[in-house]
């Protein structure tokens, strides 16, 4: 079973990549979609799990639990709103995988690995 560390080192490993190499191999395009969703429905659920346990309000939506989480003082709101949009991502692969746009995948991919990061260590002191 694959778990969201694990996620982030598969998908860390592919963003030396250049973006030619990525869109040019779409074996590496489906295995870092893939690791996006295993990576950010691990954070997701982590979320709900952390959020029940704190008994305030419930969340409303995925997204939403990132939210429940800055309200209780567990993540800042910058790490919130990075959460959300990579929900979004998420979402957007795992619903809309037709109109996946590998570009902003490979984007994420550069850019956005930090906020997994720093999700799994900020939750990982409670």
């Amino acid at each position: 079973m694959v778990n969201a560390r694990e996620a982030l080192q598969a998908l860390e490993s592919f963003s030396t990549m250049s973006k030619q190499e990525f869109l040019a191999d779409k074996k590496t395009i489906w295995l870092v979609r893939y690791n996006f969703i295993i990576a950010l429905q691990a954070c997701i659920d982590i979320c709900n799990h952390i959020a029940s346990r704190k008994g305030n309000r419930a969340p409303t939506s995925s997204a939403d639990c990132f939210a429940v989480l800055e309200e209780q003082g567990i993540i800042p709101g910058d790490l919130c709103t990075g959460m959300q949009r990579l929900t979004d991502l998420r979402n957007a692969l795992v619903y809309l995988y037709w109109k996946i746009n590998d570009e902003k995948v490979f984007d994420s991919l550069q850019n956005d690995l930090g906020i997994i990061r720093e999700y799994l260590t900020t939750i990982s002191r409670l």
